[in-house]
């Protein structure tokens, strides 16, 4: 874990109990078949779970939670991760402290004694349909400012920095101005910020009190899907549309969209629409969208923008095909190999704004990099009239991945003519399986006009 960005992931914990059960078992308890039922008697709840467990041929416990699923992630490919959240004084709280320590996780979480943990329910019918019953008046909900504030220090006295503070929603519930004495903590350290929405339910409930942290520039970074985005910013706006928006506060905003693609704008720049391929068969759809966050920040973090949904894709990919959010050893073993594939496929990416509307291509551009030498190899489809004398079709940055050796020279060709390109600014790749191998950034100046004929050769 050494070396790596330093994250701090800052929620709501949960132990998290998955049984199988028949569809007489939701009826018997009274449970809402697809719904979440909440529990404030302790007592209740632990007898609910014995009972299902009791019936269930397989169950799975783990700890859970929107960032701590992230930070599972994040852990596993190569950050230096840190949990703060709270929980109880009981045996709970002593197996998710253990969890995050076989995650490799630093422990930051505090202790409210007079609450039990927060522990969720998940119970699976034959057809797959899950049903949840939660515990309500628990430590989960309890971080005070005091202790957060507390804990970002430690951080930063032992790691010398903190790149990092992730939040999810639920962080909102704690008492007070817990979460926004926590951001302002975090930006003390020089630390980036970022909240993962994570709930459209928590997102409406508190919906004035995130138009004013992004107001206030408190976000760095913000994440999240449809249902969030809808809550935020109400139904009728377009996903490219509502990510245009939240580029204007925020360094970086990701808005998925399911197995479609996702939004992406960096740099208060404009969305990109990103495709991603939608998997034959799922598992178990349990924290995909917590487990793509962690593999899109990890390569974030490390300023590598072209790894980030391919990371983001192969850490969902992982959760989507287990029952549950823990990999095991293999599993995330498996992942860290599917990362370091990803990245060391040799292939540059252009992302154009204006060739798709809400997920709809309208033109593609393949390219061959081949010989040292990149070039358009084929287009795909046609832009409607009314937009493409708009369309910019310039190329300013190219991004390589997995380069044998670092390069030393660039020059562009355009009608013929060849000039030289400033010196290409390479770095070793990290991650397993990729440590002889090499990334690299080459500035187009000036700018190359895909429409005439052109190439970029490198050495």
């Amino acid at each position: 874990m050494a070396g790596g960005p330093v994250v701090v992931a800052v929620g709501s914990p949960n132990w998290d109990t998955m049984a199988f059960v028949p569809d007489t078992f939701l009826s018997e308890h009274g449970l809402g078949r697809g719904d979440a039922t909440p529990l404030d008697d302790g007592a209740a709840f632990r007898a609910l779970k014995e009972s299902a467990k009791g019936l269930s041929a397989r169950t799975l416990s783990q700890c859970g939670g929107c960032a701590c699923n992230t930070a599972k992630v994040l852990s596993c490919l190569g950050c230096q991760t840190f949990f703060c959240g709270c929980v109880g004084g009981d045996v709970v709280a002593s197996e998710f402290r253990e969890a995050l320590c076989q995650l490799g996780m630093v422990d930051l979480c505090a202790e409210a004694f007079d609450r039990d943990s927060g522990e969720v329910l998940c119970l699976v019918t034959d057809d797959g349909e899950r049903s949840f019953a939660y515990r309500t008046g628990v430590a989960s909900d309890a971080l005070e400012a005091a202790a957060l504030s507390a804990a970002l220090d430690r951080v930063a006295g032992q790691s010398g920095k903190v790149d990092l503070v992730y939040f999810d929603a639920y962080s909102l519930l704690c008492p007070g101005s817990t979460a926004e004495e926590g951001l302002r903590k975090a930006r003390s350290l020089g630390a980036k910020t970022g909240m993962n929405l994570g709930s459209s339910g928590i997102v409406r409930a508190q919906q004035k009190r995130l138009w004013q942290l992004l107001r206030d520039g408190e976000l760095d970074v913000i994440m999240l899907n449809q249902d969030e985005a809808a809550a935020l910013f109400g139904e009728d706006m377009s996903p490219s549309d509502i990510c245009g928006a939240l580029s204007e506060h925020c360094e970086l905003a990701v808005l998925t969209l399911g197995s479609t693609g996702l939004w992406v704008a960096q740099e208060r720049g404009p969305p990109e629409f990103q495709r991603v391929e939608p998997l034959a068969e799922v598992v178990d759809s349990t924290g995909a969208g917590d487990f793509f966050a962690g593999g899109f920040l990890a390569a974030w973090l490390r300023r590598e923008p072209s790894n980030c949904t391919p990371w983001g894709y192969a850490s969902a990919t992982a959760v989507l095909q287990v029952f549950g959010t823990d990999l095991g050893p293999e599993g995330w073993h498996r992942l860290r190999k599917s990362c370091a594939e990803a990245t060391a496929k040799s292939f540059p990416r252009l992302f154009s704004p204006y060739t798709a509307l809400d997920g709809q291509s309208f033109l593609e551009i393949e390219f061959e990099f081949k010989d040292g030498t990149l070039r358009a190899s084929k287009t795909v489809g046609q832009l409607p009239e009314a937009v493409a004398a708009a369309v910019s079709a310039e190329i300013e940055r190219v991004e390589i991945f997995g380069l044998k050796s670092p390069l030393t020279a660039a020059e562009a060709t355009l009608d013929g003519k060849v000039s030289a390109l400033p010196k290409p600014i390479s770095r070793a790749l990290s991650g397993d399986g990729s440590a002889s191998l090499h990334a690299a950034m080459l500035k187009v100046k000036p700018r190359i006009d895909m429409r005439q004929a052109w190439s970029i050769s490198v050495k």
